[in-house]
């Protein structure tokens, strides 16, 4: 599956994001909505739950670098997916 995500973390420890995705098995799934909770650590590292269609939960580990500019991240449940991601900032405030 190629996923294009645009996630808003809140500040407050919750996210919100819009999700488009193309897969082999679940065909093209566009503009899908989701939401989630994440958790950061004074060293910059942190989690993050998050549940991209209703009854599909993934957790993963993140650790921000860039001066606050990028997140890497991988997930850990489901363990069978093998997934890493690259996330940038697009907008300051």
């Amino acid at each position: 599956m190629v996923a294009i995500v645009l996630r808003n973390y809140d500040g407050h420890g919750n996210t919100t994001q819009i999700e488009n995705a193309h897969g082999s098995v679940t065909g093209t799934l566009p503009d899908q909505p989701g939401v989630g909770t994440y958790e950061v650590n004074p060293d910059c590292t942190g989690s993050q739950r998050f549940e991209p269609r209703p009854g599909v939960v993934i957790e993963d580990r993140f650790v921000i670098v860039d001066d606050g500019r990028e997140i890497r991240s991988a997930v850990i449940t489901p363990p069978a997916a093998m997934v890493t991601a690259v996330a940038q900032r697009i907008h300051s405030r």
